[in-house]
């Protein structure tokens, strides 16, 4: 597969994922890409945020990259919202019922720590799965019937044990591997950054080939898979590239900035 940065031309949407695409991992946004950001829209292409990030985490986002109105995947296409005046707007919730994949969770590691998306705009902590902070954990019998994004982690399950326990279910999961422990999100089977984009397209009139779509890591490859051009940033793991057109820089060096201002060229 070529991997030129050389968009089509008549592209009309780009979707973007926020962290280790726009943002670095616990850094800072850069002017690059707050800049390439104007310069794309600017050109008359809809921006689309598309995180992993709640809606409460995704709106400072928004704000800092200058957008004042743009829609916003978040909590891994589990909700779609429209983002005006410093305010979002719900219009879209895909829930689905955790307390199977939590029992058999907790049977392996009583003492994984959770959160769920419930509000539609911050995660419901049961602790904090990044922190494995060392609270008290609730039973699976005490999640709600309905949630919109669970992640937890743990010491104990590795990557490949969570991918198999939500095999299970009618979900949608991506595991995480680290060093010396694994995580995974889950939500609903009909979620997902790609599903959110392709429904959100199909209402607004954009066709796939119509659509950019720039990210990272494995929660991104449905939306990349789906949209007409895709992008990988340079530090994305060899499964995120194979599903790529083009590659760019890493998030340091502001490969984000290169797609959008390629993008904004070929619309000229």
């Amino acid at each position: 597969m070529a991997h030129a940065l050389t968009p089509p031309a008549g592209l009309r949407l780009v979707a973007l994922d926020i962290d280790d695409t726009l943002i670095p991992w616990r850094g800072t946004l850069a002017r690059e890409t707050v800049d390439a950001i104007r310069t794309v829209r600017a050109a008359g292409i809809e921006v689309v945020l598309a995180s992993g990030r709640s809606v409460r985490s995704v709106l400072p986002v928004a704000l800092e990259l200058g957008i004042d109105e743009a829609w916003a995947l978040c909590s891994n296409g589990a909700i779609t919202v429209r983002i005006a005046g410093g305010e979002a707007a719900e219009h879209g919730r895909r829930t689905f019922d955790p307390r199977g994949i939590m029992a058999a969770i907790r049977e392996l590691d009583p003492l994984a720590p959770a959160a769920v998306e419930m509000s539609g705009l911050s995660f419901m902590y049961d602790g904090d799965p990044y922190a494995f902070e060392q609270l008290p954990v609730s039973q699976a019998a005490d999640f709600p019937e309905a949630v919109a994004f669970l992640s937890v982690s743990s010491r104990v399950i590795d990557a490949a044990t969570f991918a198999a326990i939500t095999a299970a279910h009618p979900v949608h999961s991506v595991p995480y591997p680290h060093e010396e422990w694994a995580s995974i999100d889950v939500v609903s089977s009909d979620a997902g950054k790609g599903a959110a984009l392709a429904a959100l397209a199909a209402a607004h009139g954009f066709a796939p080939h119509e659509c950019a779509a720039v990210g990272d890591y494995l929660n991104d490859i449905p939306m990349l898979e789906w949209a007409g051009w895709a992008v990988a940033m340079g530090q994305a793991p060899p499964e995120v590239r194979a599903v790529a057109d083009a590659v760019v820089a890493r998030v340091e060096d502001h490969g984000a900035a290169q797609a959008l201002l390629a993008i904004a060229a070929a619309s000229s």
